[in-house]
């Protein structure tokens, strides 16, 4: 018998962010013994972590099926066309203080000193110059990389969350990349602006993280040895580093995640966009975690 906290365990929540976890997955009715749009305490959220369940595979499958239900943003649909519900709406302070016990407004830093490579991936603009604004600091912290690979697709640009860069002639996502690393480049430091930017273009509309590494690696080698540092941003750095390593599994490539944290919790616009990035956490390391599980359980069973 297994349950939701050994598996929020392998994706690497302490206990706080379990808690976190289950309130949102009791508020967002993913959870039928409770109430729906509530904010749930402690002692009631310990005990959707505690439910058992006939195996760990079963705990797993159930986790990522109710996240993928109510969690995930729908088909078609970018990050800024999300809306809250009502109950979301009027819930906010509270939901934002769950969020917060996430650990998803949190910096987080390079591990090494020495990298290969920095990946930027594509979002919008406001969000590629974050990234790049944290390939500055991240520098200035000491941290070196050899090039700067910047990977998107071809989604088209939006009149408001990419003005800038539409304006000055980009079509596409990694067109907008290119203006906006442009832009920003022109205040780093010489030795940062020396390190060669490498432009890996995804031929797709709607190009997955999975399809963009994929375009990575063809362009790189897969039996080539990198350490890459992939640079996101908050809420979203963890479910980024799940779906690039997962993304990479089986090359000769290692990878950390990095993310400027966020201040204010004002500056995270919708509850949904929190939830759509956890479900996608929990969906991108599947296919890890339950092997994880499966052989934790096999070693259990020898003992």
């Amino acid at each position: 018998m297994t349950n939701l906290s050994q598996v929020f365990t392998e994706y690497g929540l302490n206990e706080a962010q379990q808690l976190a976890s289950a309130k949102l997955l009791s508020f967002t009715g993913a959870i039928d013994k409770y109430p729906y749009a509530e904010v749930i305490g402690d002692n009631a959220a310990k005990e959707i972590l505690e439910q058992e369940y006939s195996s760990s595979v079963a705990a797993l499958d159930v986790l990522k099926t109710i996240t993928q239900a109510k969690w995930m943003r729908g088909e078609g649909l970018q990050r800024w066309q999300q809306e809250d519900s009502e109950e979301m709406q009027k819930n906010r302070a509270e939901l934002m203080e769950v969020v917060q016990q996430l650990g998803v407004m949190d910096e987080i830093k390079p591990l090494k000193e020495k990298y290969d490579g920095a990946l930027v991936l594509g979002a919008t603009e406001k969000a590629i110059e974050n990234r790049l604004g944290f390939v500055l600091q991240a520098f200035k912290n000491g941290a070196k990389f050899d090039k700067i690979y910047l990977l998107g697709g071809e989604r088209e640009l939006d009149d408001v969350k990419d003005e800038k860069s539409k304006a000055e002639g980009a079509k596409t996502e990694i067109e907008m990349m290119e203006k906006t690393i442009a832009r920003e480049s022109k205040n780093w430091p010489e030795e940062l602006r020396n390190v060669e930017v490498v432009v890996v273009p995804t031929p797709k509309v709607k190009a997955s993280t999975i399809d963009i590494l994929q375009t990575f690696l063809q362009q790189v080698g897969d039996d080539k040895h990198m350490d890459v540092l992939g640079f996101s941003s908050q809420p979203h750095v963890e479910a980024q580093k799940e779906a690039i390593q997962g993304g990479l599994a089986g090359s000769n490539i290692t990878v950390d995640v990095v993310g400027k944290g966020i201040k204010d919790k004002d500056n995270i616009e919708r509850v949904n966009t929190v939830l759509d990035s956890q479900a996608r956490r929990i969906y991108a390391g599947y296919q890890r975690v339950s092997e994880v599980l499966a052989e934790k359980s096999r070693e259990k069973q020898v003992s």
